[in-house]
């Protein structure tokens, strides 16, 4: 992160500490070779098969006898069975009339299309071995559902990109060059095109390494000069040309600890723009704000070291929103830094907030490629959704709301479905609310008992369904991406006795044991003598009041679905 000189305007970047630790080329062995344009998607995209089978699973309601099961399947033919469920190929009707036809039937109670899945994407890079961060942030498992797309941009605000680069090359967009006021951001320093490597490099190219999002487009902007030094005017044209050229997602792996009015204008001026504006938190290893990352709305980025803690040199505070891998800045091993690309087609490691801060810009880009209407605030809940709580509990000054991840912040939405019936009778309740537990989300029943919950967002879920006269009875479940997952309810009918407990004399008794004979329910009066029974079964039972020292009295009382009943005791000393 840049240092800003005392008493002065200038916006001084000291690389070696601030913005990355050291930038060291590797070996011969990374030079990279030219590749035809297009060839890695090609490789990995070829042939790909369809989403869905064009096969149904369909699973039966308990007790359903095989006669009806079979007479529902008079047009399609069961070619293979999982556990109870049918896997049904269709005969003279497509998938799609089968499927709306069995979910309409009520012996149905479950059926939905049958998927493809595929292994996880990885890339053809031959130094990807060498990028734990990417694996750290699950970026492979992200990869299987988006790479980046061509049509969003992500600024490089820095020292400028090395566009011969062949692992950059075909990312460039454009740029300028506002040290030298021209239009050829060329990089003299290295930091710019080590930082665009790490959020865009092209992946699965056969060449070097890949980036957060193989196919995003880098818009280079030079505001550093060739000893990594730049101003704030510098700084804020990138940014508002950065905004003015149609980047979604501006990365600012600079700063210092002086606040700028104009620097604090030119940011907000992006994200009116719509830009998504993210930066470095800073080397200091102190608790002081750093800027741009502490201004309002942009998402300051903290580093992580190899062992997925927060790295010793990172700055920490109350804008650290987010953080991702930075490296351990171990001189004794250099393989713990971030490896990515270097001027003159080479590549080497480096350690910083500098390095952390691509990680989120380019995943950001990714999800703006996979969800292209969100704007910059659903990116960044995106991000912060899927980021992984490694610190303290919660959002906190070291991590911020947790370290990255691409592949929950892609994980496409999934949905809940399954049917509510009586327990006692087996019919279907119509209008009963099932909710999405923790949230004010939920959805009723229809007139077959039969609910369906879309938009649930991946990881462990729970639903609960409720209805009056009826226990209210969770399920808890894993959603995964895309998910279609089926969750069936059976609730008891239940029916409340409450009443009062007092002896001969009419005085409060506490502390009866009231009980609904033959079942486990049971309650205590309290101080004043009242007492409350709920989730009683219905129909006729014994009711029957117990305290020590006076003889026990037994009552008989019929109870009403959704109904209270009033019940009182009076009881005799012995």
């Amino acid at each position: 992160m840049p240092r800003m000189f005392a008493g002065s305007h200038c916006l001084v970047v000291v690389v070696v500490l601030l913005l990355s630790f050291s930038l060291l080329p590797s070996g011969a062995g990374a030079r990279a070779v030219p590749l035809e344009k297009g060839r890695g998607k090609q490789a990995l995209l070829t042939n790909r098969p369809a989403r869905f089978t064009g096969r149904v699973l369909v699973r039966f309601r308990s007790g359903v006898a095989a006669s009806e099961s079979r007479r529902a399947l008079t047009r399609a033919r069961v070619v293979d069975s999982v556990d109870g469920v049918q896997v049904l190929s269709p005969s003279d009707e497509g998938a799609a009339t089968l499927l709306n036809r069995l979910r309409r039937h009520p012996a149905v109670e479950y059926a939905e299309p049958e998927h493809r899945l595929y292994a996880f994407a990885s890339s053809n890079d031959p130094q990807a071995w060498k990028q734990w961060g990417q694996t750290r942030v699950q970026s492979p498992r992200g990869w299987a559902i988006a790479r980046g797309s061509t049509k969003v941009k992500i600024a490089i605000v820095d020292s400028g990109v090395d566009f011969r680069h062949p692992d950059l090359r075909y990312r460039n967009a454009g740029g300028r060059d506002f040290v030298n006021d021209d239009g050829t951001p060329e990089d003299g320093h290295g930091h710019g095109t080590h930082v665009a490597g790490i959020a865009a490099a092209t992946g699965n190219n056969s060449v070097g390494i890949a980036g957060v999002g193989w196919y995003t487009k880098i818009l280079g902007v030079k505001v550093l000069n060739s000893r990594g030094e730049g101003t704030d005017a510098a700084v804020s044209k990138g940014i508002r040309w950065s905004a003015e050229n149609g980047a979604a997602v501006i990365n600012l792996s600079l700063g210092g600890p002086d606040y700028s009015q104009t620097l604090a204008d030119a940011v907000s001026y992006a994200q009116r723009k719509g830009a998504l504006v993210v930066a470095a938190a800073g080397n200091e290893g102190s608790n002081a704000a750093t800027y741009p990352a502490s201004l309002p709305g942009v998402i300051g980025v903290a580093a992580t070291n190899r062992d997925d803690t927060d790295a010793w040199y990172s700055n920490y505070g109350s804008f650290v929103d987010i953080s991702a891998p930075g490296g351990s800045a171990n001189p004794n091993r250099p393989q713990d830094g971030i490896y990515s690309t270097l001027p003159g087609n080479r590549y080497g490691f480096a350690d910083g907030t500098s390095m952390a801060s691509p990680f989120v810009a380019g995943a950001a880009a990714v999800v703006k490629g996979r969800f292209p209407w969100m704007n910059a605030a659903k990116l960044w809940e995106r991000l912060r959704v899927g980021a992984n709580d490694i610190g303290i509990n919660g959002k906190d000054i070291y991590t911020g709301y947790g370290r990255l991840n691409l592949y929950r912040s892609l994980a496409i939405p999934g949905q809940v479905f399954g049917s509510v019936t009586d327990a006692r009778t087996g019919r279907p309740l119509a209008n009963r609310k099932v909710a999405l537990a923790g949230t004010s989300r939920y959805v009723r029943t229809d007139a077959n008992g039969r609910y369906r919950m879309r938009s649930l967002p991946y990881g462990n879920r729970t639903v609960v369904a409720s209805g009056y006269g009826y226990e209210s009875r969770s399920r808890t479940f894993f959603m995964p991406p895309n998910g279609t997952v089926p969750q069936t309810f059976s609730l008891r009918p239940l029916a409340k006795v409450t009443g009062r407990v007092r002896s001969a004399s009419g005085a409060a008794l506490s502390g009866t044991a009231v009980t609904i004979v033959g079942t486990s329910r049971i309650a205590r009066s309290n101080p004043n003598g009242y007492y409350t029974i709920t989730l009683a079964p219905l129909g006729t039972h014994n009711v029957s009041a117990t305290k020590s020292g006076y003889y026990t009295r037994t009552r008989s009382v019929t109870l009403v679905m959704g109904r209270t009943t009033t019940l009182d005791f009076g009881l005799n000393l012995r």
